[in-house]
C-alpha cells in the first residue's frame, strides 16, 4: 500500500490547528514521544509508564516508532499547549490524562532543561478529569491507585471496581475486564467468588488483547505473576493480578 506518513502528519498538522480535539492529542504525543525517543528527555528523566516506570515515554499506539523530524518545530511547550486545549476547552480525556502523566513525572510544561517535582497533586486532579471524561487508560489507573493506595489515593476497593466495570464495558479496555475477571475469581474488592462472571471476563479480555495466543493463564486465572499495568499507568502497588 501506498503510505505517505510525512504528508498524513502534515494532515494531523491541520486538523489540529483547526481545533479538532482528537488530532490535538495525537499531533502532541507524537511530538512527546519523538522528543523522548530523540534523547532530549535523556538528562532529565523520562516520563514513566506502565508500573511507575522511571525511563522513557510509554507512547501506547505510537510506541517503538522513531523520532519524526516532521514535527521538529513543535516543541515540548508547545505540544503540552495543545494537550490543555484539547483537555480543557474540548473535553479530550485522553489528552487530560497524558497531561496528568506529564505532572507525575516533573514535566508539567515538558522544560526539558529543567526537571520538576512530581506534583501528584495535579496528577490526581488530571487522573479524575480524564476518568470523569471517560478515557479508559485513565480509568484503568485510577482503579489501580484506588485499590491499592497509591499516589495519594485512599485505598477504595470498591470504587476501583466500579472503574474497572466502566473502563471494560464502555471503553473495550482488556487489562480492565482482566482485573475484573480476577476480581471475580479471587473474591476480591467485596466480591463474592464467581468463577462464572470470572470466566465471562477473561474470554472478553481475550477477544478484546492484541496478543496473538493469548490465555486465561496468561490473565490470572491460576496466576500471581501477571501484571495488571495497562499501558500509561504509572500507578504504585498494582491490581489484584500483581499477586501482591
Amino acid at each position: 500500500a501506498w503510505v505517505d506518513e510525512a504528508l498524513g502528519l502534515e494532515y494531523f498538522l491541520q486538523a489540529a490547528r483547526a481545533g479538532d480535539p482528537s488530532a490535538m492529542y495525537f499531533v502532541a504525543h507524537t511530538a512527546i514521544a519523538a522528543l523522548d525517543a530523540s534523547g532530549a528527555l535523556d538528562d532529565s528523566g523520562g516520563i514513566g509508564g506502565s508500573g511507575g516506570d522511571a525511563g522513557s515515554i510509554e507512547s501506547g499506539e505510537g510506541q517503538g516508532r522513531p523520532a519524526d523530524h516532521h514535527l521538529a518545530a513543535i516543541s515540548g511547550p508547545e505540544a503540552v499547549r495543545l494537550l490543555e486545549r484539547a483537555s480543557g476547552d474540548l473535553g479530550h480525556g485522553g489528552a487530560a490524562y497524558y497531561l496528568g502523566l506529564l505532572a507525575r513525572a516533573g514535566h508539567p510544561g515538558l522544560g526539558v532543561e529543567a526537571l520538576g517535582k512530581p506534583n501528584l497533586e495535579e496528577f490526581r486532579r488530571l487522573l479524575l478529569l480524564a476518568a470523569e471524561l471517560g478515557d479508559p487508560d485513565a480509568l484503568f489507573c485510577l482503579a489501580d491507585c484506588l485499590f491499592r493506595g497509591g499516589d495519594g489515593f485512599a485505598p477504595d476497593p470498591a470504587r476501583a471496581v466500579a472503574c474497572w466495570e466502566r473502563a471494560a464495558r464502555f471503553g473495550g479496555h482488556a487489562d480492565a475486564m482482566c482485573c475484573l475477571g480476577t476480581a471475580h475469581y479471587r473474591g476480591l474488592a467485596g466480591l463474592e467468588v464467581n468463577h462464572e462472571a470470572a470466566f465471562h471476563w477473561y474470554m472478553k479480555a481475550t477477544e478484546a488483547t492484541e496478543l496473538e495466543g493469548p490465555s486465561l493463564h496468561r490473565f490470572g486465572a491460576d496466576t500471581p505473576e501477571t501484571s495488571a499495568a495497562a499501558a500509561n499507568a504509572p500507578v504504585e502497588g498494582g491490581g489484584p493480578n500483581s499477586g501482591t
